[in-house]
């Protein structure tokens, strides 16, 4: 069951990066009805976590934050680190999307200080990536900077090509933000 349950969530998230949305929701049900039907909290917070990233990008921003929550306190409760701190970093996002920058940088400081704890670079990259966008939405462009600069560092020591070309193409909007064509 546990397996159906992870094959099915794999396949959800295939769905909904090829945008399939619709899929995605459905395979998520399946697989969230599975995991409660036999009590696999783990999966259960999985099936919440992509419930909550499926919902922000239809602009269901409350939606999200509520299916975001109980995946944080679900990987909380499990001990599951690298879960919260993915599960902070999105819910930061969130944050961010509906302008509310002071508690994006809040979650995801916390996400950061996570990832750092659990020595997970490429978290570590991503996150930091995220609050240079924070930074670069308030218009503190040096503090973006300082960030982009950074979860380039470690994107290029990991060679995470998709990702550097991103945080390369996000220094490059600050740049033309100050007039540094």
């Amino acid at each position: 069951d546990e397996q159906h349950v992870s094959a099915l969530l794999v396949i959800a998230d295939t769905a909904r990066l090829r945008g399939d949305v619709d899929e995605a929701f459905c395979l998520v049900d399946q697989a969230l009805a599975l995991a409660e039907e036999h009590d696999q909290p783990a999966n259960i917070a999985l099936a919440w976590l992509m419930l909550g990233m499926m919902h922000w990008p239809r602009g269901d921003y409350e939606l999200a934050l509520e299916y975001l929550g109980k995946a944080l306190v679900t990987h909380e409760t499990l001990g599951k680190k690298s879960g919260s701190a993915r599960d902070m970093m999105n819910i930061g996002i969130v944050y961010a999307y509906l302008g509310s920058y002071e508690e994006a940088l809040e979650y995801l400081g916390n996400s950061l200080v996570r990832y750092e704890e659990i020595a997970e670079k490429s978290g570590v990259a991503v996150v930091t990536g995220n609050i240079g966008g924070v930074y670069a939405h308030l218009g503190a462009y040096d503090n973006a900077l300082v960030y982009f600069e950074k979860a380039l560092a470690t994107h290029t020591e990991l060679n995470e090509k998709s990702l550097i070309a991103a945080i390369t193409g996000n220094i490059g909007s600050v740049h033309s933000s100050l007039g540094q064509y």
